[in-house]
């Protein structure tokens, strides 16, 4: 009796695991139709079904409306060129994240935004855009992480609404490009790993709500400017896992406030070689702390 018990309770865990497994569902639709229309998508032994909120979405190649709002455990998009989901609903984003294939842009635009409701990862190995785009709103459930790995181009052309209780980190080969019209809300921003981590289009405004609450440079990351102002308090360096030396480079980068502060911990160093200016009837002024390196390699005309 004690093995027959112990067999069964074995066969019941299995088949919790098993459930627990999100199902993979991959749009069939038409161009720019409706994700919940009945019959759009394929499970994955290639029978004819509807959207079942919880599981992974593949979309290949085409548009998809949002008719109402859909919860994704994660998404596998394949573009390559340019596609968007559109339509009125919200979209929520589970752990599994976005998985990128093809070199195209995968872009976010419905109306009722997007909201990742765990920690999670966008990787695109063969590059491209994973777009908020429209000015639409992004939101996080509270201590959520965002990983931007592989060679993403994280395109924020957001409409705000991170608190300062998330966190975006931008690794590996990926890189944020920053709209000059975006806002991505008071998360803090970590760019970790050699090479360049950020670009910014000219009239972009690095403020809290605008872009993040805090900016840290880590292991080397680097940043590209164009002409942008800077008002947060700080600018962040650290090099926790190995000497290393990050830059900011661009066009010029202008004080909104009286007070800068460069903070460079041991082991890291900090090259800025593009001019520093006053913001318009602010005499601005930098100020470094850490023990770590700072070298101001351009012709600067701030107070």
């Amino acid at each position: 009796m004690i093995r027959k018990i112990t067999f069964i309770m074995f066969l019941t865990c299995g088949a919790i695991g098993a459930w627990a497994l999100p199902p993979v569902l991959t749009y069939n639709g038409s161009a720019g139709g409706d994700w919940f229309a009945s019959g759009v998508w394929l499970d994955e032994a290639g029978v004819t079904t509807s959207w079942q909120d919880g599981s992974v979405a593949v979309i290949t190649n085409l548009n998809v409306a949002l008719t109402a709002n859909a919860v994704v455990y994660g998404f596998r998009p394949h573009m390559t060129s340019v596609h968007y989901i559109s339509g009125i609903g919200k979209l929520t984003i589970g752990a599994g994240g976005i998985y990128k294939t093809g070199t195209g842009e995968f872009n976010v635009g419905c109306a009722g935004g997007l909201h990742l409701s765990d920690s999670q990862a966008w990787t695109a190995p063969s590059g491209g855009l994973v777009c908020i785009d429209g000015l639409k709103q992004l939101t996080a459930a509270d201590g959520v992480v965002l990983t931007g790995d592989g060679s993403t181009v994280l395109r924020m052309h957001a409409g705000g609404g991170l608190s300062s209780n998330t966190t975006i980190r931008v690794t590996e080969s990926a890189y944020f490009s920053l709209a000059a019209d975006g806002s991505m809300g008071s998360a803090a921003i970590i760019l970790d790993g050699v090479g360049n981590r950020l670009t910014a289009d000219s009239g972009f405004v690095f403020a809290d709500s605008r872009f993040g609450s805090q900016l840290t440079l880590r292991n080397g990351a680097s940043m590209a400017c164009a002409s942008n102002t800077y008002s947060l308090e700080a600018i962040s360096v650290d090099a926790p896992s190995t000497l290393a030396v990050s830059s900011v480079t661009g066009t010029s980068l202008t004080f909104a406030r009286t007070n800068t502060t460069f903070d460079v911990s041991n082991g890291a160093s900090l090259q800025v070689s593009l001019p520093l200016l006053n913001g318009s009837g602010i005499a601005s002024a930098v100020r470094k702390t850490g023990t770590g390196i700072l070298l101001l390699n351009a012709a600067n005309t701030f107070s």
